[in-house]
């Protein structure tokens, strides 16, 4: 019975303490209504909005993929086009730099007007991808384009100033120790002097359509020294050389006489052969010739026995009367 008692008590307790709430909020009930509905309204909003975001975000990474592949600047333009503020749109800013400063640097030997913009173009992107980029990596990479690409165009305090940048980043030590190696290298005096020398040069080919040009006459050489240097033939002497200027004997004769023996002896075999030749044609024209008078003869023989036998027939033909 006491413990029966002793539930009811506490059941309505409990009801009374619902009672005093139910009649605290009872005046702001309408509000209270109104804010969960708000509440319901907002959960609801805020799904769909992290759903078409994360959508977004997943369709900028595909694009991205995609266009990366390529490594076209204009192809990798449109990922920050499409899908603006999008982390993707900082990296596609990021790899359109670098393709602009690879073709950039590859320009320069061909034609310094199209490099330079190239050049520019490059930093222009490494510097919207460091605007909208808020990854650490990201960032350490957009400070190493920009310093790639001032010390291209031969803006050294610009490219130490930018590498000094990405040392502060402090992405990682092997970054931090390669921009402190280029500092080091831009501000070595050789350096700086070739790159002075490299702004001044032209690379661009010659046009194959136009003619060679000369040189100027400023670029031709100088003359030669023609001065020859004096010749030093020993003193002079009345006395005869020694042998004299008769020629070599002995085995040095006999070597020259069997050499004109055996010229001889060609030249008298060449003329007995020449002599054969001539005497071969000569007998061939005279058969030749006999020949066509002896068919000149039987031709001449029988036109006569035609001539003399043609009145004979005449004479013995009948009388047509």
């Amino acid at each position: 019975m006491k413990s029966e008692r002793r539930h009811e008590l506490q059941e309505n307790i409990l009801a009374n303490h619902l009672g005093n709430i139910n009649r605290a909020i009872e005046p702001y009930s309408r509000q209270i209504a109104i804010a969960v509905v708000l509440l319901a309204v907002a959960a609801i909003w805020y799904s769909l909005y992290s759903s078409k975001v994360s959508g977004r975000r997943s369709d900028a990474t595909l694009k991205l993929i995609q266009e990366s592949e390529t490594q076209d600047p204009e192809a990798l333009a449109t990922v920050g086009t499409q899908y603006p503020g999008a982390p993707a749109a900082s990296w596609a800013d990021l790899y359109r730099g670098s393709a602009l400063l690879a073709q950039g640097t590859r320009t320069l030997f061909l034609n310094r007007s199209d490099a330079e913009t190239q050049l520019s173009d490059a930093k222009t992107a490494f510097e919207s991808a460091l605007s909208n980029g808020k990854d650490k990596l990201l960032k350490s990479r957009a400070h190493y384009g920009i310093a790639r690409s001032a010390e291209a165009m031969g803006s050294i305090e610009e490219a130490i100033a930018a590498y000094e940048d990405c040392i502060k980043v402090g992405e990682s030590e092997e970054m931090a120790k390669a921009c402190q190696d280029r500092i080091t290298a831009l501000n070595d005096p050789d350096t700086t002097k070739f790159m002075a020398w490299f702004a001044d040069q032209d690379f661009t080919p010659a046009d194959p359509s136009l003619p060679p040009s000369l040189p100027s006459g400023s670029s031709l050489p100088d003359l030669p020294d023609l001065n020859l240097p004096d010749l030093d033939l020993g003193e002079t002497s009345d006395e005869a050389p020694v042998g004299g200027l008769d020629m070599p004997a002995g085995s040095e004769q006999a070597d020259v006489t069997d050499e004109t023996a055996a010229n001889a002896a060609e030249e008298t075999s060449a003329a007995e052969e020449t002599g054969a030749v001539e005497e071969a044609s000569a007998v061939e024209e005279t058969d030749d010739v006999e020949e066509t008078s002896a068919a000149e003869e039987v031709s001449d023989a029988e036109e006569t026995d035609a001539s003399e036998s043609r009145p004979e027939a005449e004479t013995t033909a009948p009388d047509p009367s």
